[in-house]
């Protein structure tokens, strides 16, 4: 099969995955409180999807938790 390498980092609401061009898949998990909007969680996700090449395959779901906060994992061929 493909190998693929998946890494994990937890984000700020603030911040923005570094840019990267050899990702072909993302998760994002949204944290926030029940106050966090739908449309500020797929404003953000297209921000999010927009650091990495055009076609990357994304998925995203809402947590509720007491911490704005994004968890991403990307996965990426192995080299």
């Amino acid at each position: 099969g493909n190998l693929r390498r998946i890494a994990g980092e937890f984000l700020p609401w603030e911040e923005l995955p570094a840019r990267d061009g050899e990702v072909c898949g993302i998760q994002l998990i949204f944290r926030g409180s029940k106050e966090l909007s739908m449309f500020d969680v797929m404003e953000k996700a297209e921000a999010i999807a927009g650091c990495f090449a055009d076609g990357v395959n994304v998925l995203w779901q809402i947590e509720v938790c007491d911490k704005n906060e994004i968890l991403v994992f990307v996965a990426q061929p192995m080299s």
